[in-house]
């Protein structure tokens, strides 16, 4: 039994049936009790373009009052008795929101089949060059 069903053999037993035609196998009865898992979807984490944040000022000012404001909504007058984790998540869900307000989502890059290449460019929409013989 391979290690990933190990645990899913419950009994095992070997007897003797060849024993009179005079084989020197055995037969192993199990008993196996096996339960099927769907294997749970992982949500695709949505990843912002961050770059118009260096190049305009209006967008910059814009994004850290929206952080600053939603931070301080959910911080007020809690200062003293909450702890850094809870402090951190209040401010992670400030950037989330300011992220879905002000910044745009990059869109997911598609694979090209039958390219092996990292960088799109290198392969012309799939179609890969044949070698010279």
């Amino acid at each position: 039994v391979r290690r990933k069903w190990k645990s899913s053999v419950k009994d095992s037993r070997v007897t003797n049936s060849f024993a009179s035609v005079g084989i020197d196998h055995r037969a192993v009865i199990c008993r196996v009790q096996m339960s099927f898992r769907k294997k749970k979807r992982m949500v695709r984490k949505v990843v912002y373009d961050v770059s118009p944040l260096s190049t305009e000022q209006d967008l910059r000012d814009r994004y850290a009052v929206s952080v600053r404001n939603r931070f301080d909504i959910l911080q007020d007058g809690c200062e003293d008795i909450l702890s850094a984790t809870i402090k951190y998540s209040w401010f992670t869900d400030a950037v989330h929101h300011a992220n879905e307000q002000h910044l745009k989502p990059i869109a997911k890059r598609k694979k090209i089949k039958g390219c092996f290449s990292q960088s799109q460019g290198d392969c012309s929409k799939g179609v890969l060059q044949q070698r010279p013989r």
